[in-house]
């Protein structure tokens, strides 16, 4: 008669670790090691490959786009309407090109042309009786304008990333500290 053997096979044991391994890489990725630092620095990217997208999507549609910064927030936004009675809407229907609310923690500052410019938020938005438009264009010809400057700094820290153009019309994420 034979006997039984209580145990497991080495298969079962293989397949264990695989499974511990795989959810111990999912758990690695997800852990931001660089902190609040790390946080910004993607925010920064994001808004870099955002405006990016915007530019290129408003040369290849053929169509005017921009961008309003208000306070802790950023929005695109489309030119509707002819040319004598046109007007500036949220851009709707676009996943990538939505609304994105920033981080707690985290400031957004805006420079036209080195001068600083007040955000409003997007209450005060709403409430005002003056047309919405952006601060910053992307024009069908893959211009953008006004020159314009983007500073996100950590509240807590002395932190800060600045997205502008160089002297070749490329954004550049350039790390700051005060």
């Amino acid at each position: 008669m034979r006997q039984c053997s209580r145990g497991f096979t080495l298969l079962e044991l293989l397949a264990v670790v695989a499974i511990i391994a795989i959810l111990a890489s999912m758990a690695v990725v997800n852990l931001n090691f660089g902190g609040d630092s790390e946080t910004l620095r993607k925010e920064g990217e994001r808004l870099r490959e955002l405006m990016r997208l915007a530019g290129d999507e408003a040369t290849f549609q053929s169509r005017q786009l921009g961008i309003r910064f208000n306070d802790g927030s950023y929005r695109f936004l489309l030119l509707e309407g002819s040319y004598t009675e046109s007007q500036w809407t949220n851009l709707s229907g676009d996943k990538r090109l939505r609304r994105r609310v920033l981080p707690e923690g985290i400031e957004l500052t805006v420079e036209v042309s080195g001068v600083p410019i007040l955000l409003s938020s997007e209450e005060e938005d709403a409430q005002s009786e003056t047309p919405l438009k952006p601060q910053l264009i992307f024009l069908s010809n893959g211009e953008r304008m006004p020159d314009v400057s983007v500073v996100l700094r950590l509240l807590d820290r002395d932190v800060a990333v600045r997205l502008e153009e160089d002297e070749n019309a490329v954004l550049k994420l350039i790390e700051q500290a005060f």
